[in-house]
Protein backbone atom coordinates (compact mmCIF):
# COMPACT_ATOMS: atom_id res chain seq x y z
CA UNK A 1 0.00 0.00 0.00
CA UNK A 2 2.94 2.50 0.85
CA UNK A 3 3.81 1.54 -2.86
CA UNK A 4 0.68 2.99 -4.38
CA UNK A 5 0.88 6.01 -2.21
CA UNK A 6 4.29 7.17 -3.08
CA UNK A 7 3.25 5.92 -7.28
CA UNK A 8 0.47 8.46 -6.62
CA UNK A 9 2.32 11.13 -5.67
CA UNK A 10 4.92 10.84 -8.58
CA UNK A 11 2.02 10.81 -10.68
CA UNK A 12 0.81 13.57 -9.09
CA UNK A 13 4.57 15.31 -10.03
CA UNK A 14 4.46 14.11 -13.37
CA UNK A 15 1.24 14.66 -14.83
CA UNK A 16 0.19 17.98 -13.25
CA UNK A 17 -0.27 20.16 -16.66
CA UNK A 18 1.92 22.30 -15.79
CA UNK A 19 5.12 20.06 -15.71
CA UNK A 20 3.63 17.76 -18.10
CA UNK A 21 3.68 20.68 -21.02
CA UNK A 22 7.10 21.61 -19.42
CA UNK A 23 8.65 18.26 -20.46
CA UNK A 24 7.01 17.90 -23.93
CA UNK A 25 8.34 21.74 -24.37
CA UNK A 26 11.80 20.83 -23.50
CA UNK A 27 11.48 17.57 -25.27
CA UNK A 28 10.49 19.23 -28.47
CA UNK A 29 13.18 21.92 -28.37
CA UNK A 30 15.67 19.19 -27.23
CA UNK A 31 14.42 17.13 -30.52
CA UNK A 32 13.33 19.54 -32.69
CA UNK A 33 9.87 18.69 -33.02
CA UNK A 34 7.66 21.08 -33.09
CA UNK A 35 4.46 18.62 -33.26
CA UNK A 36 5.72 18.17 -29.48
CA UNK A 37 6.66 21.74 -28.67
CA UNK A 38 3.11 22.53 -30.62
CA UNK A 39 1.37 19.91 -28.05
CA UNK A 40 3.11 21.01 -24.74
CA UNK A 41 2.08 24.57 -25.98
CA UNK A 42 -1.92 23.73 -26.39
CA UNK A 43 -1.60 21.33 -23.35
CA UNK A 44 -0.78 24.36 -20.95
CA UNK A 45 -2.89 26.72 -22.81
CA UNK A 46 -6.09 24.21 -22.10
CA UNK A 47 -5.10 23.18 -19.10
CA UNK A 48 -5.29 27.19 -17.91
CA UNK A 49 -8.34 28.06 -19.51
CA UNK A 50 -11.46 28.37 -17.10
CA UNK A 51 -13.98 26.21 -18.94
CA UNK A 52 -11.55 23.54 -18.54
CA UNK A 53 -11.04 24.04 -14.46
CA UNK A 54 -15.29 25.11 -14.23
CA UNK A 55 -15.96 21.40 -16.32
CA UNK A 56 -13.91 19.37 -13.76
CA UNK A 57 -15.09 21.59 -10.70
CA UNK A 58 -18.58 20.40 -12.06
CA UNK A 59 -17.78 17.20 -12.34
CA UNK A 60 -16.26 16.42 -9.08
CA UNK A 61 -19.51 18.46 -7.63
CA UNK A 62 -21.93 16.51 -9.38
CA UNK A 63 -21.74 13.06 -6.74
CA UNK A 64 -23.54 14.59 -4.31
CA UNK A 65 -26.87 16.58 -3.53
CA UNK A 66 -26.36 20.51 -2.04
CA UNK A 67 -28.29 20.66 1.02
CA UNK A 68 -29.63 23.14 2.96
CA UNK A 69 -29.23 23.02 6.97
CA UNK A 70 -33.51 22.44 6.97
CA UNK A 71 -32.90 19.57 4.97
CA UNK A 72 -30.19 17.66 6.70
CA UNK A 73 -31.03 14.46 8.66
CA UNK A 74 -29.73 14.23 12.72
CA UNK A 75 -26.91 12.27 13.43
CA UNK A 76 -24.43 11.54 16.64
CA UNK A 77 -21.76 14.19 15.54
CA UNK A 78 -20.85 17.04 13.11
CA UNK A 79 -17.51 16.65 11.44
CA UNK A 80 -16.14 18.99 9.66
CA UNK A 81 -12.79 17.98 7.71
CA UNK A 82 -9.57 19.83 7.71
CA UNK A 83 -7.83 22.21 4.92
CA UNK A 84 -9.89 25.61 5.80
CA UNK A 85 -7.49 27.01 8.36
CA UNK A 86 -3.98 26.75 9.81
CA UNK A 87 -1.55 29.21 12.28
CA UNK A 88 -0.55 32.82 10.86
CA UNK A 89 3.41 32.08 10.47
CA UNK A 90 4.03 35.60 11.17
CA UNK A 91 1.76 35.87 14.15
CA UNK A 92 1.95 32.68 16.17
CA UNK A 93 -1.50 31.73 17.99
CA UNK A 94 -3.21 33.05 15.46
CA UNK A 95 -5.73 30.92 12.52
CA UNK A 96 -4.89 31.77 9.46
CA UNK A 97 -8.06 31.19 7.78
CA UNK A 98 -8.03 29.77 4.00
CA UNK A 99 -10.69 29.59 0.83
CA UNK A 100 -12.61 26.36 2.57
CA UNK A 101 -13.85 28.22 5.50
CA UNK A 102 -17.34 27.76 4.22
CA UNK A 103 -16.25 24.02 6.14
CA UNK A 104 -15.58 25.30 9.63
CA UNK A 105 -19.07 28.37 9.19
CA UNK A 106 -21.76 24.95 7.31
CA UNK A 107 -20.63 22.82 10.81
CA UNK A 108 -21.05 25.27 13.09
CA UNK A 109 -24.40 26.07 11.92
CA UNK A 110 -25.27 22.27 11.68
CA UNK A 111 -24.59 21.75 15.21
CA UNK A 112 -26.42 25.21 16.51
CA UNK A 113 -29.29 23.83 14.70
CA UNK A 114 -29.28 21.27 16.57
CA UNK A 115 -28.37 18.11 14.48
CA UNK A 116 -25.55 16.96 16.23
CA UNK A 117 -25.20 16.70 19.68
CA UNK A 118 -21.31 16.77 19.10
CA UNK A 119 -18.73 19.24 16.51
CA UNK A 120 -15.88 17.07 15.71
CA UNK A 121 -12.75 19.77 14.35
CA UNK A 122 -9.63 18.48 12.94
CA UNK A 123 -5.98 18.60 14.98
CA UNK A 124 -3.84 18.73 12.03
CA UNK A 125 -0.31 18.24 12.27
CA UNK A 126 1.31 21.77 11.67
CA UNK A 127 3.53 21.67 8.17
CA UNK A 128 6.78 23.02 7.73
CA UNK A 129 6.91 26.59 9.15
CA UNK A 130 3.75 26.30 11.43
CA UNK A 131 4.82 26.46 15.05
CA UNK A 132 1.87 24.63 16.55
CA UNK A 133 -1.14 22.17 15.59
CA UNK A 134 -4.31 23.96 15.39
CA UNK A 135 -6.93 22.51 17.54
CA UNK A 136 -6.47 24.50 20.42
CA UNK A 137 -7.91 27.88 18.10
CA UNK A 138 -10.13 26.02 15.95
CA UNK A 139 -12.13 25.27 19.61
CA UNK A 140 -11.56 28.78 20.66
CA UNK A 141 -13.19 29.96 17.24
CA UNK A 142 -15.92 27.42 17.65
CA UNK A 143 -16.67 28.98 21.34
CA UNK A 144 -16.50 31.93 20.19
CA UNK A 145 -19.39 31.15 17.32
CA UNK A 146 -21.44 29.84 20.15
CA UNK A 147 -20.59 26.16 20.89
CA UNK A 148 -20.30 25.26 24.23
CA UNK A 149 -16.77 23.69 24.89
CA UNK A 150 -17.63 20.33 26.53
CA UNK A 151 -19.62 19.94 22.83
CA UNK A 152 -16.21 20.31 20.79
CA UNK A 153 -14.15 17.11 20.31
CA UNK A 154 -10.93 17.16 18.49
CA UNK A 155 -9.55 14.14 16.29
CA UNK A 156 -5.87 13.34 16.99
CA UNK A 157 -3.15 14.65 14.96
CA UNK A 158 -4.48 13.82 11.41
CA UNK A 159 -2.84 14.93 8.13
CA UNK A 160 -4.85 13.28 5.52
CA UNK A 161 -8.69 12.74 5.14
CA UNK A 162 -7.73 8.57 5.65
CA UNK A 163 -6.72 10.12 9.10
CA UNK A 164 -9.39 11.86 9.96
CA UNK A 165 -11.70 8.99 8.94
CA UNK A 166 -9.92 6.31 11.39
CA UNK A 167 -10.25 8.92 13.87
CA UNK A 168 -13.66 9.27 13.93
CA UNK A 169 -14.23 5.31 13.32
CA UNK A 170 -12.21 4.99 16.61
CA UNK A 171 -14.45 7.98 18.35
CA UNK A 172 -17.81 6.43 17.25
CA UNK A 173 -16.74 2.80 18.07
CA UNK A 174 -16.04 4.02 21.75
CA UNK A 175 -19.29 6.40 22.29
CA UNK A 176 -21.80 3.84 20.60
CA UNK A 177 -22.56 6.47 17.91
CA UNK A 178 -22.69 5.33 14.41
CA UNK A 179 -24.10 8.61 11.76
CA UNK A 180 -22.18 11.53 11.15
CA UNK A 181 -22.99 14.63 9.05
CA UNK A 182 -20.15 15.09 7.05
CA UNK A 183 -19.30 18.50 6.24
CA UNK A 184 -16.95 19.15 3.09
CA UNK A 185 -15.82 21.30 -0.04
CA UNK A 186 -17.91 19.55 -2.66
CA UNK A 187 -14.90 18.83 -5.15
CA UNK A 188 -13.61 16.88 -2.13
CA UNK A 189 -16.91 14.98 -1.08
CA UNK A 190 -16.41 11.98 -3.66
CA UNK A 191 -13.26 10.78 -1.63
CA UNK A 192 -13.74 11.59 1.55
CA UNK A 193 -17.35 9.85 1.49
CA UNK A 194 -15.42 7.03 -0.17
CA UNK A 195 -12.94 6.90 2.76
CA UNK A 196 -15.47 7.64 5.86
CA UNK A 197 -17.56 4.68 4.18
CA UNK A 198 -14.40 2.37 3.36
CA UNK A 199 -14.39 2.74 7.82
CA UNK A 200 -17.38 1.63 8.37
CA UNK A 201 -19.32 4.61 8.85
CA UNK A 202 -23.15 6.16 8.40
CA UNK A 203 -22.62 9.12 6.73
CA UNK A 204 -24.81 12.17 5.40
CA UNK A 205 -22.94 14.02 2.75
CA UNK A 206 -22.86 17.49 3.65
CA UNK A 207 -21.29 19.39 0.53
CA UNK A 208 -20.27 23.09 0.51
CA UNK A 209 -17.48 25.61 -0.60
CA UNK A 210 -18.80 24.95 -4.22
CA UNK A 211 -16.49 26.21 -6.78
CA UNK A 212 -18.10 25.72 -10.24
CA UNK A 213 -20.24 28.35 -11.76
CA UNK A 214 -23.14 28.82 -14.12
CA UNK A 215 -21.18 29.32 -17.65
CA UNK A 216 -21.76 32.29 -19.44
CA UNK A 217 -20.77 32.83 -23.09
CA UNK A 218 -18.10 36.18 -22.58
CA UNK A 219 -14.74 36.27 -24.30
CA UNK A 220 -12.70 36.75 -21.29
CA UNK A 221 -14.14 33.62 -19.93
CA UNK A 222 -11.91 32.16 -22.73
CA UNK A 223 -8.94 33.62 -21.05
CA UNK A 224 -6.26 31.16 -20.10
CA UNK A 225 -5.08 31.95 -16.40
CA UNK A 226 -2.94 31.32 -13.84
CA UNK A 227 -5.59 30.85 -11.17
CA UNK A 228 -7.20 28.23 -13.78
CA UNK A 229 -4.28 26.45 -14.23
CA UNK A 230 -3.85 26.15 -10.53
CA UNK A 231 -7.80 25.30 -10.23
CA UNK A 232 -7.28 22.47 -13.09
CA UNK A 233 -4.26 20.83 -10.84
CA UNK A 234 -6.17 20.75 -7.52
CA UNK A 235 -9.08 19.17 -8.83
CA UNK A 236 -6.79 16.66 -10.84
CA UNK A 237 -5.39 15.48 -7.31
CA UNK A 238 -9.21 14.85 -6.25
CA UNK A 239 -9.72 13.04 -9.58
CA UNK A 240 -6.39 10.75 -9.06
CA UNK A 241 -6.87 10.40 -5.17
CA UNK A 242 -10.12 8.76 -5.78
CA UNK A 243 -8.20 6.38 -8.33
CA UNK A 244 -6.02 5.14 -5.73
CA UNK A 245 -8.12 4.95 -2.71
CA UNK A 246 -10.65 2.67 -4.94
CA UNK A 247 -7.34 0.76 -5.45
CA UNK A 248 -6.21 0.62 -1.93
CA UNK A 249 -9.94 -0.65 -1.62
CA UNK A 250 -9.81 -4.16 -3.38
CA UNK A 251 -6.60 -4.49 -1.25
CA UNK A 252 -7.59 -4.29 1.46
CA UNK A 253 -10.17 -5.13 3.64
CA UNK A 254 -13.37 -3.24 4.54
CA UNK A 255 -13.40 -2.21 8.26
CA UNK A 256 -16.82 -3.55 10.03
CA UNK A 257 -19.73 -1.07 10.62
CA UNK A 258 -19.58 1.38 13.76
CA UNK A 259 -23.25 0.65 14.55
Amino acid sequence: MRALFELRKLAETILTPLNLSLMLLAIGLLRRRRAIVLCGFLLLVTAASPPVSNSLAAFLERQYPHLRPEQCPAADAVVALGGFAGEKKQFPGELQWYDATDRFEAAVKLFRAGKAPVLILPDVEPWSGEAHTIGALLRQAAVDHGVPADAIRLTRLVHTTADEAEDVRDYLRRTGGHRIILVTSAVHMGRAAFLFQQAGIDIVPFPVDYQSNTWEWRWENFVPSASGLEQVEAYLHEILGDAVYHVLSVVTPRAPASR
